[in-house]
């Protein structure tokens, strides 16, 4: 469900700073977001490289609840995935 989640942000993230969603945010947001979306690819493929090499439960809710940090670095990675999805056909279609 993380990973579902994640998509649904990537496509939104990457809609707005493409500048293709109808919402108020302001020019310079859409700007950066636009500017740095590989960027953000590339830091959000950080989040799962931590889990997969560390194993370890990492955040809060982790270790208070006693599940994994699986469920974070599944929306980071469907983040990063559908983001670059989106970069990738957008930069086929246009």
């Amino acid at each position: 469900m993380a990973v579902v989640f994640g998509l649904v942000f990537g496509v939104a993230i990457g809609l707005v700073g493409m500048g293709g969603a109808n919402v108020s945010f302001s020019p310079q947001v859409v700007g950066l977001l636009g500017r740095y979306a590989w960027w953000i690819v590339f830091l959000s493929m950080l989040v799962p490289l931590a889990d997969y090499l560390s194993g370890v439960r990492t955040t809060l809710t982790g270790v208070l609840t006693g599940h994994p940090f699986r469920h974070v670095a599944g929306f980071f990675t469907g983040l990063a995935v559908g983001l670059a999805f989106l970069l990738l056909l957008a930069s086929i279609l246009f």
